[in-house]
């Protein structure tokens, strides 16, 4: 098997792509080039026969690795399938219903009686006696007009708007 055949990772239309993505991790040896020629595999036998038939890359095992030759380079390779688990994002676009509570105001003219004290003045005659502080001289008996107010209750009736606001559920 040769680097390009090696990195063509060809999967069934069945095998979920979304959860399972299959890298092909390319790892370069650190070893003699000449020491790992010998344990190429030959170009007629496939040392990932048994990855392959255990299914695609969405198995939970890791499969084995297997060693390639770059043809370019003569460098010897070591290449391994690696599953990745991907997360996937889905979204959707879908209506929910809902209760909202919308405020609705309503104005009432609301009737109070009021109350209101008026003044009543009167001027009366009071007699008053002059000079009785004068020892020189009698007192004397007057009359005079003199304020005299009283207070009268008037009810009457006036009209307070009152603002009420109640929530009424509405369906979105």
């Amino acid at each position: 098997m040769d680097l390009q055949e090696a990195s063509r990772c060809r999967w069934s239309p069945q095998t979920p792509v979304a959860s399972i993505l299959a890298v092909c991790a390319i790892v370069a040896l650190t070893t003699n080039t000449n020491a790992q020629t010998s344990a190429t595999t030959s170009p007629g036998t496939n040392s990932r026969a048994g990855a392959n038939a255990a299914g695609p890359a969405h198995t939970t095992a890791p499969t084995k690795p297997w060693i390639v030759r770059d043809p370019a380079t003569g460098r010897v390779f070591q290449q391994q399938l690696v599953p990745v688990t991907v997360p996937v994002t889905r979204w959707e676009a879908r209506t929910i219903e809902q209760t909202v509570y919308e405020p609705t105001i309503a104005t009432n003219l609301q009737n109070y009686p009021l109350t209101t004290f008026v003044p009543k003045t009167e001027y009366v005659m009071q007699p008053k006696l002059r000079g009785w502080w004068n020892p020189l001289k009698d007192p004397v008996q007057a009359y005079e007009y003199v304020p005299k107010t009283t207070w009268t209750p008037q009810t009457q009736q006036y009209s307070k708007p009152v603002v009420t606001q109640t929530w009424v559920p509405k369906q979105q």
